[in-house]
């Protein structure tokens, strides 16, 4: 499949705009939404930015700026988004490297997340990041 193939479907299909999604850490579900005529068969190479520094324990401020590449092979229209949309899900990407955001687990990010619940659970015995958690993580 090609990005092309995917805006052609949106063109028969009259949507109007692009929702780009992906998951965080935790696979909880983000997304982009973007009008239609401002998005070319050229992002699904290039990308869409967008700020990670908002997502919860995904980058730091001086590193937050990531791009969605989205798969052309797998696209939708939304049967509940009006006006009509194009649904897209994308991997997360560095913007100078242009390597995959893969380095989930690494020991700063585990601390963050242990200071996240610290600050915001009450019981002890969940302070400590719990297996299921991390079985939560999709590698988008």
């Amino acid at each position: 499949m090609s990005g092309e193939e995917a805006l052609k479907f949106a063109a028969e299909q009259g949507a109007e705009f692009v929702d780009v999604r992906f998951t965080d850490l935790l696979g909880q579900w983000h997304h982009l939404t973007i009008p239609i005529e401002e998005f070319g068969p050229e992002n699904f190479e290039s990308g869409v930015g967008f700020d990670a520094s908002s997502l919860r324990g995904w980058a730091a401020i001086n590193e937050s700026d990531m791009i969605l590449i989205p798969d052309a092979g797998r696209y939708w229209l939304d049967p509940f988004m009006q006006p009509k949309t194009l649904c897209l899900i994308a991997s997360v990407f560095d913007p100078i490297t242009r390597e995959l955001h893969n380095d989930v687990f690494s020991e700063g990010l585990i601390e963050r997340w242990i200071d996240y619940k610290r600050k915001n659970e009450i019981n002890p015995v969940r302070m400590r990041p719990h297996p299921v958690e991390f079985s939560m993580y999709f590698d988008i």
